[in-house]
């Protein structure tokens, strides 16, 4: 049989572990809706959302502890203290509630309260707003299969910061893009979100982040994908049909 990997990491660990053979595995990069997850003027994005601050780092996933938002919170007591930056966290459900809780406890004891907001569940077609809102995503995750937040970040023209797991070393290719850390220390992470915060950001360069990524469309994985099915199907001879 043949099998789809994400990443080269997920390959390799699939050999390691699994005992799958190499030339069976075929590495296929997630991809990303270039329709749905698209650049939107930031003052509207901002107006969307209702956020009327200066510079806003934002984090959009599962809140879970696997994703290092506890990283992220002592990073932004980091930050230079005459910018006026907010994080805002996206996502979370009723089964993240005890996370969310010991978050904003952490950001309670640190004296950060008032700059960190959590929205909640957001519907996946809101999300280019937030999206296109920040000034720089973040991705502090210890571990991810792929990663999918920095690649639809991208899209959106808004560069990230993330930590080197799943695919990041592969999307965040370009410097405008932002940049890959080696871990989510809160040091590490504020470093690479200030130089980030600092840049001017035009919509040429908006347009330069998003077409950093346009490989990695639906289309590409797509016909990726059904190539390695057809060569599937090419090994087996079709039975004939008992006449």
């Amino acid at each position: 049989c043949y099998i789809i990997a994400a990443t080269p990491q997920e390959k390799r660990a699939l050999v390691k572990h699994y005992g799958a053979i190499p030339e069976n595995v075929f590495v296929i990069p997630c991809g990303v809706n270039m329709e749905m997850f698209r650049p939107v003027n930031k003052m509207i994005a901002r107006q969307h959302i209702g956020f009327d601050g200066d510079k806003l780092v934002i984090f959009i996933g599962r809140i879970e502890p696997l994703k290092g938002i506890d990283q992220l919170i002592k990073a932004i007591l980091l930050l230079p203290k005459d910018q006026d930056v907010r994080l805002l966290i996206v996502g979370g459900d009723e089964y993240s509630r005890p996370e969310i809780d010991r978050l904003k406890a952490l950001a309670r004891s640190l004296g950060n309260d008032n700059k960190v907001s959590f929205t909640g569940l957001i519907k996946q077609e809101q999300l280019l707003y937030y999206y296109s809102a920040a000034d720089v995503c973040v991705s502090p995750s210890y571990y991810e299969s792929f990663g999918l937040t920095p690649l639809e970040s991208l899209a959106c023209g808004t560069p990230v910061v993330a930590t080197e797991v799943g695919a990041a070393k592969d999307i965040i290719r370009d410097e405008a893009a932002g940049y890959v850390v080696p871990d989510n220390a809160p040091r590490v992470l504020a470093d690479k979100i200030a130089s980030v915060l600092t840049r001017q950001t035009d919509a040429a360069t908006v347009q330069q982040i998003r077409k950093s990524i346009s490989g990695f469309n639906w289309e590409n994985t797509a016909r990726a994908s059904l190539k390695v099915c057809r060569k599937a199907v090419s090994r087996y001879t079709a039975l004939p049909i008992p006449g």
